[in-house]
């Protein structure tokens, strides 16, 4: 089994943290390469992030939570 791992850009400017603002697919559900997954602002814009891979997601976060550069928003697995 592999897995991915969809990250808080390290790169986000100057905030400590952001929200989370939307979430478009259940934990549980499959998901495809590159479709949006979750949605997060910053102080000055919003992020779209999508899965590497297609495969099963699973949840690290809910809209409303606030997280950190780097953390970890959800996990991606598929079976090889």
């Amino acid at each position: 089994m592999t897995e991915f791992n969809i990250l808080v850009p390290s790169e986000i400017p100057a905030d400590e943290t952001v929200l989370v603002i939307a979430v478009h697919f259940d934990s549980g559900m499959a998901v495809e390469k590159e479709v949006p997954i979750f949605e997060i602002e910053t102080s000055k814009t919003a992020y779209v992030l999508s899965a590497e891979a297609n495969g099963i997601l699973k949840h690290k976060v809910s809209v409303g939570d606030e997280v950190k550069s780097g953390q970890t928003l959800g996990i991606v697995s598929n079976a090889h």
